[in-house]
């Protein structure tokens, strides 16, 4: 069985690093924290984490948005 010839694009390989690095640093972030606190409220925090990220990231825009 032959491994089929690939190409690697390299504006695709652009796009794609700062996704892979910041999923790496996320992963070994996640296994330092766990060292430092315990496991439940690893939990917690991070099941509020989205709430964190909408209320946040729809702050900036309220001056645009007009709900009459």
């Amino acid at each position: 069985m032959l491994i089929p010839c690939c190409q690697i694009r390299l504006n695709v390989v652009r796009r794609i690093l700062p996704l892979s690095m910041v999923f790496v640093a996320m992963i070994s972030f996640n296994n330092v924290s766990l060292q430092f606190v315990g496991v439940a409220f690893y939990f917690v925090v991070r099941s509020l984490t989205p709430v964190f990220n909408v209320s946040t990231r729809n702050k900036p825009w309220e001056h645009y948005q007009r709900w009459e």
